[in-house]
């Protein structure tokens, strides 16, 4: 759950208000003096305002003149050298001792017949260090020609080598207090961004916009206090927009303007990027094909970052989706982010490019940028990236597309491709209520944020390839495993995504769903582990194995109910009785774009993929990967597959409007229940989205769930295995396609495997 906004926030300071414990400073040395160590340099002087921060604390804009951080082999800490006026600068805001501070001589600054440098070398002699190996940061922003020249004048004994930014690379795996600092940054990124959307419109000058971007970025967000970027927002506008870095004009933007904007929030100078591109009315089917290609790029490449991966393996992910798309592009994808001072808010170490095969390890931090600029467009989606221990989080939020802004003469009523409008009936809902909002467009941008939230729980799900299937059905068979989830089924995506929506306040007084098995045992697991009291009302007939799970969970069970309207009737009773939060199992926007996320699991593991098979009962599984594969890929064909016994969006789909149909004992008995008769979003999604549906029998249900124990030793639950029911059936055409099937779910008797075996 969010981080409260009441107030400021409190922040990781060490004991002396500096952004980290001393103990931190002191390790970050040791690890320097390791590298040293290993490389045989006795002293290290660093002139890097990014790495004299990070071995030190201090942080002053004193880096247009000379300064340096040295870092002697016999001594604890490191020394600071400034100039005088800078020298109190040094005693507040770094972590040494006073006589490891020192100023050089006032005369020296802009002197032809002096140099800073030299009470540099004064310090290496005074150690009897000048016969030495000195490693120096020969390819850093503010280290001069003329620096180095006097410095080897003055050091005539010494060999002065290049360091190779050795700091820089100690600096790549962040802990988690600096990874903090980067989430914040991120919500101010974000905000920044979200100020930039709304401030640019026709007839207003790009340089007010700048003006209150800045701002933005420096009065921060929710109680966290922005500092001063890097990098300042880069803006360019009409065919400025064509060239990757430039800032603004006096000009006013006009209808149709393309404008690209980059910018960063940072947080005790840790930074995190953020690029988008805006256009000011419908952009042109060159840049919306331009804008799909390149969003879809970037979540390959997002989906392909995990620890034990290379970085060349993350650019190569984002050049087959974009060539793919018609696309090539030559520079690099992305690279390490973190601590920075102008003019770059790189780290220059990790380059997400062909050829660079540093292993991926959690705590990297990457700004991947999918830039593209051709002759006559050019377009910017970026995301600060964090590895994490099983994959990777995304830390900026905001929504990943083409962003278009039309003024309210050219807007028109035509729907989006990557937006689908369902419109609420009804006032507003309040807590103990299903739904939470009067209108609610639900879009890819939902299903993205979902992802986010979602990414630092748990991994995507595998893919299995099913070759003797494929051979033959003479398809490319590949089964999506979300059986193999914490939870046995997809329904964890959901659930989470909902919980983790909540409010901290509302969070707390706790969650109550129905469920006919599944959906229960996601939200007591997930409730459990966020430590939010739950409730789940289950039809009196709920399966044996979901009813054990949700005993061992703890979880509050009501059974009050003969089936699942009427746990749903009772589920509302007791949310209003109690002042809970319902979860709903499917028909909710959070549900919805939770399970969507499988969708952007697919496409980035199966990026040829042309037909996806879905079970479906109330359709929030279907709907959401449904939304999410085809706002990036309309070419492809999403199947819904349902029970004969337990036909409620087949009939509804039929009927054009949702019907009350009645159902039978199935052993696809997650499947069971109708779509509700308030149903405000799945029918609508399925129906709009023009999503195929198909049907088995209970014997080609029984059938499949053979198969895949036989051949695989796979054990499925009967929802499970309808997709690939429906392909052992012949129900769908497929033949030479590359099909993913969704196995959804595993949760299913002992006794009912028994008896598909022996074939009772």
């Amino acid at each position: 759950m969010a981080e409260s906004s009441a107030g400021s926030v409190a922040q990781p300071m060490g004991e002396r208000g500096l952004p980290f414990e001393e103990d931190e400073y002191r390790r970050r040395c040791a690890s320097v003096k390791a590298s040293m160590e290993r490389r045989g340099l006795d002293v290290l002087i660093v002139v890097d305002p990014s790495n004299m921060f990070y071995l030190t604390g201090y942080d002053g804009w004193s880096f247009y003149l000379p300064q340096a951080v040295v870092l002697l082999a016999t001594d604890d800490q490191p020394h600071w050298i400034g100039r005088p006026q800078d020298q109190y600068g040094a005693t507040l805001t770094t972590w040494l001792d006073a006589d490891h501070i020192r100023g050089y001589s006032e005369r020296l600054v802009h002197a032809r017949d002096g140099h800073p440098i030299s009470s540099v070398a004064a310090l290496v002699r005074e150690a009897r260090a000048d016969s030495g190996r000195i490693g120096l940061e020969m390819d850093a922003h503010y280290f001069t020609a003329r620096a180095f020249e006097l410095l080897r004048l003055a050091l005539p004994k010494a060999e002065l080598v290049d360091s190779e930014e050795l700091v820089n690379w100690c600096r790549v795996i962040k802990t988690a207090p600096e990874i903090t600092y980067l989430r914040r940054a991120a919500k101010v990124a974000s905000a920044a961004m979200a100020v930039a959307i709304e401030t640019i419109a026709p007839g207003v000058r790009e340089c007010d916009a700048a003006g209150a971007i800045v701002r933005a970025q420096y009065q921060g967000v929710d109680g966290i206090v922005g500092d001063y970027p890097a990098i300042v927002p880069l803006i360019p506008s009409q065919e400025r927009a064509l060239a990757a870095h430039l800032t603004w004009t006096d000009r006013r933007y006009e209808e149709d303007d393309v404008v690209n904007l980059e910018l960063s929030g940072c947080v005790h100078r840790y930074h995190a990027p953020l690029a988008r591109t805006l256009c000011l009315g419908r952009p042109s089917n060159d840049l919306d094909r331009l804008g799909h290609a390149v969003q879809e790029g970037l979540d390959a490449a997002i989906a392909a970052i995990r620890p034990g991966e290379t970085a060349e393996g993350v650019e190569a992910a984002w050049r087959v989706a974009l060539e793919r798309n018609g696309y090539t592009k030559e520079s690099r994808l992305g690279y390490s982010v973190g601590v920075g001072y102008p003019p770059d808010w790189g780290e220059h170490t990790i380059s997400l490019r062909s050829g660079d095969t540093t292993v991926l390890e959690a705590g990297m931090v990457f700004h991947v940028i999918g830039g593209m600029w051709l002759q006559d467009q050019g377009l910017e989606l970026s995301e600060t990236v964090v590895v994490t221990e099983r994959g990777s989080e995304v830390l900026t939020n905001f929504k990943r597309s083409l962003l278009v802004k039309e003024s309210p003469m050219s807007q028109t009523s035509a729907t989006r491709r990557d937006e689908v409008m369902v419109a609420q009936q009804g006032a507003p809902t309040s807590v103990g209520q299903r739904g939470h909002q009067q209108s609610h467009a639900l879009g890819i941008a939902d299903v993205d944020a979902a992802r986010t939230r979602l990414s630092s729980f748990s991994s995507p799900t595998p893919v299995v390839a099913f070759d003797e299937l494929s051979r033959r059905l003479g398809a490319q068979v590949v089964l999506k495993m979300e059986s193999m989830s914490d939870v046995g089924s997809f329904k964890w995506r959901g659930a989470l995504n909902k919980m983790l929506s909540l409010p901290d306040e509302v969070a707390k007084r706790g969650v109550i769903t129905f469920s006919t098995g599944n959906h229960g045992v996601a939200v007591a697991e997930w409730a459990k582990r966020l430590g939010i009291p739950a409730q789940v009302c289950v039809p009196r007939d709920v399966g044996g194995a979901k009813l054990r799970r949700l005993r061992e969970l703890g979880v509050t069970i009501d059974m009050e109910s003969p089936d699942q309207e009427s746990a749903a009737m009772r589920c509302d009773q007791l949310a209003q009785a109690s002042a809970l939060t319902v979860i709903p199992p499917f028909d909710d926007p959070d549900v919805i774009a939770g399970q969507g996320t499988i969708g952007l699991e697919i496409l980035a593991q199966v990026p040829d993929v042309e037909v996806i098979v879905v079970p479906v009962s109330g359709g929030g599984l279907l709907s959401g990967i449904g939304l999410a594969v085809l706002a990036r890929r309309p070419d492809v064909r999403v199947i819904g597959v349902g029970a004969h016994n337990a036909p409620a969006m087949y009939a509804s789909v039929q009927a054009g409007r949702p019907v009350v149909v009645d159902e039978s004992t199935t052993l696809a008995d997650s499947l069971r229940g109708g779509l509700g008769a308030a149903n405000r979003y799945t029918f609508n999604l399925v129906k709009d989205l023009k999503i195929e549906m198909a049907q088995v029998s209970e014997i080609e249900i029984a059938t499949a769930m053979r198969l895949l124990f036989a051949e695989s030793g796979l054990v499925v639950e009967g929802a499970g295995a309808v997709g690939l029911a429906a392909l052992l059936g012949a129900k769908l055409d497929i033949a030479g396609k590359r099909v993913v099937v969704v196995v959804s779910g595993r949760n299913v008797d002992n006794d009912q495997i028994s008896d598909l075996l022996r074939g009772a």
